[in-house]
């Protein structure tokens, strides 16, 4: 009887390890894809000129 109870309580701390395992590995996945999302957001917003202003060349026919 005590060897069954030893069995039974180390399958049950087993399979509650397994769960926080894969719990953490799904955080970790949305984390990974907030931070993707994030980073292209910001990369995104950098490349737009600030104020609709761009670092445009003046036109040809324009002589200073």
């Amino acid at each position: 009887m005590l060897a069954y109870a030893r069995n039974s309580y180390t399958l049950k701390v087993e399979a509650k390890y397994l769960q926080n395992r894969i719990y953490i590995s799904e955080s970790r996945g949305g984390l990974t894809a907030s931070a993707v999302f994030l980073l292209s957001f910001f990369e995104e917003r950098c490349k737009k000129p600030v104020y609709g202003v761009g670092c445009r060349s003046p036109p040809l026919h324009l002589d200073f």
